[in-house]
């Protein structure tokens, strides 16, 4: 062997012990850009932070991480025996949200219900042209997905200024109430225990101080291996060993949401930090604490599906 080649192969394995060499491993992976939803009548267009950070999605995470962000949000709740119905902007069930069982626009297109609900073409069924219609409705609503013999559930989440309903259907028809009562003024009002979900700046800032957090794109698939399997890792075979993962649910987009004691790290945490810094600017991670200090400036992507059929009105009708 020549000297030059056994050089190389001392420089290449001196190389591979360097700090350097875990940074270029990590930019080696091809991590796809993270853009979240903006919010829209779809609650799974959200991510609802208090349902994502409950013990049952964290119950195997150290309890270190547990107490900080089982944290993150503060929840105030209320008794409101007036709550004007047609606050609600987003509801959590439907069968004409999504793209999987009716590839055709419908309420997980629309930023809000009022929006839904003027866009629906009238029929026989379900209008909101006048009096009767809005009886209708009212009737229909109460008897399905918001009953009268109970209190309506509203979260209204503070960072989003949006009100979200949990339903068990009527949301066509809530949406047509809600569009009725905005167009014609007419008030509707429900007993409702009112949920005020906000962010902790204490918890938030504690996050920052000990974790490494941040959202990546999971693409992982049961054929091949993955960018976001590459890159986990990356992260467990290099960065550290203690490291916890959370995959959101009831939301369209597949995340990674990965925790990193700041304390487990095995390179140089100035390093590790220009990288966070980099990919964070580049889009290929949300640094979690830059998010909850922002949160509106990342929900900027447009929710779509694949149209498999499209109805159009009447092209004389007004709305």
């Amino acid at each position: 062997m020549s000297i030059k080649k056994i050089t190389d192969s001392i420089i290449a394995f001196i190389y591979k012990t360097t700090d350097n060499y875990v940074i270029d491993q990590l930019n080696n992976v091809n991590l796809g850009k993270v853009e979240l939803y903006k919010p829209t009548a779809d609650s799974n267009t959200i991510l609802r932070w208090d349902e994502l950070f409950k013990n049952y999605m964290i119950g195997g995470f150290p309890t270190e991480i547990k107490d900080i962000i089982t944290n993150l949000c503060r929840i105030e709740k209320t008794t409101d025996y007036f709550f004007d119905f047609n606050k609600i902007q987003s509801l959590t069930a439907s069968k004409s949200f999504g793209g999987i069982h009716d590839g055709a626009i419908n309420g997980s297109w629309f930023y809000d219900l009022y929006s839904w609900g003027r866009a629906m073409y009238p029929d026989e069924r379900m209008k909101a042209e006048n009096e009767d219609d809005w009886k209708r409705n009212i009737a229909h609503i109460e008897s399905e997905g918001f009953r009268k013999c109970r209190p309506i559930n509203v979260i209204y989440y503070e960072w989003l200024n949006r009100f979200v309903a949990p339903n068990t259907g009527g949301s066509h028809h809530a949406a047509l109430v809600v569009y009725q009562s905005i167009r014609d003024k007419i008030k509707y009002t429900r007993e409702t225990i009112l949920e005020k979900v906000s962010l902790n700046s204490y918890y938030i800032r504690m996050l920052d101080n000990e974790y490494y957090s941040f959202i990546i794109n999971n693409d992982s698939n049961h054929k091949s291996l993955s960018e976001s399997d590459k890159f986990i890792n990356v992260i467990t075979e290099l960065i550290s060993t203690h490291i916890s993962i959370l995959k959101p649910v009831h939301y369209y987009q597949n995340l990674m949401i990965i925790f990193i004691p700041k304390e487990s790290l095995k390179i140089d945490s100035e390093l590790f930090n220009n990288w966070i810094n980099k990919a964070h600017d580049q889009k290929k991670i949300i640094n979690l604490p830059n998010y909850f200090r922002l949160p509106n400036e990342y929900h900027t992507k447009p929710y779509l599906h694949e149209l498999r059929y499209l109805k159009m009105p009447n092209p004389n009708s007004i709305f």
